[in-house]
């Protein structure tokens, strides 16, 4: 078989979503569209609800009439109102991979309001914004669920329905908080030049997180000073950039530690770690666990 034959029978097999939990205010599913794809850049609007994504691998993403790209990867949530239309373009070798939460109106309003946020259900575009910060721990409890979901025939809808909804608050929480960073207050010509110095860099980070990078290397590849994007990167983005390095690496890592049998000591020279103590110091400080434990407990079979 040649291989447009092979990539023609791919396609025809391939599932961009799938869905794992279906309940009353919000589904949970994963995403999955390799840049082979033919309608890679536009698979259509949003349609299941409210949204909340959790990139797996890089891609950057831009909402219809928004001249500016968001740099989707593992440390961020990217965020979309019901009907978004959107692009993507790819950073991952691989295309979109994500897992997804999907939010009725009703939930997205009593979440919203209850950190003072006057939104009113019948609104259109109750998200003010197109992405917020992942915690590791969020990272990883939603992780968890997934996992939880792909590996349970019959899932507790108590257990799940709660743990989602007390995640919701947690990043929504942290998000409107991060609307006061000071690096948001400055003029509206000084914000645009920061977000897209920070977007740069974090486009660089996205791909070359594996790499060692130093300050300098990346400050020449931004076309910037190393002062000015430590400084700005930090108001902007509330981490530094090694903090945000740190987290893609330990975040891919997460998903290589529970899915595959791969020597611990391999994942973390694949990631970009040193060594093996400091990716096993640095993992349980992330997630409260050790890589071994984290195996243990969430091994698909």
């Amino acid at each position: 078989m040649n291989g447009r034959h092979s990539l023609c029978n791919l396609l025809m097999t391939h599932q961009l979503n799938h869905l794992l939990y279906e309940g009353q205010h919000f589904n949970i599913g994963m995403f999955d569209c390799p840049v082979t794809w033919p309608d890679f850049r536009n698979t259509g609007p949003i349609k299941d609800g409210y949204l909340l994504a959790f990139p797996r691998t890089a891609v950057k993403i831009r909402h219809a009439h928004c001249k500016d790209t968001i740099v989707a990867d593992a440390n961020i949530v990217t965020v979309y109102n019901k009907n978004q239309e959107y692009e993507r373009f790819p950073l991952s070798h691989y295309g979109d991979r994500c897992d997804w939460i999907a939010f009725s109106p009703t939930l997205v309003t009593d979440t919203l309001r209850a950190l003072g946020d006057s939104v009113a259900e019948e609104q259109a575009q109750l998200f003010r914004f197109r992405y917020c910060a992942s915690s590791s721990q969020a990272y990883a409890q939603f992780r968890q669920l997934v996992l939880y979901l792909q590996q349970t025939p019959t899932p507790d809808p108590l257990f799940i329905e709660e743990s989602i909804i007390h995640l919701f608050y947690q990043i929504m929480q942290s998000a409107y908080r991060d609307w006061q960073l000071p690096g948001q207050r400055s003029k509206p010509s000084t914000q645009r030049r920061h977000a897209t110095l920070v977007n740069n860099a974090r486009e660089i980070l996205a791909t070359e997180y594996r790499q060692s990078l130093s300050l300098e290397q990346l400050a020449q590849m931004v076309n910037s000073s190393p002062y000015h994007l430590c400084r700005v990167y930090k108001a902007t983005q509330g981490d530094s950039i090694h903090q945000s390095l740190v987290q893609l690496r330990l975040r891919d890592a997460l998903t290589q530690v529970a899915e595959s049998q791969v020597d611990f000591s391999t994942i973390a020279a694949d990631v970009g770690f040193s060594d093996h103590s400091h990716f096993t110091q640095s993992f349980r400080k992330a997630f409260g666990m050790t890589p071994a434990l984290w195996r243990q407990q969430k091994q698909i079979a």
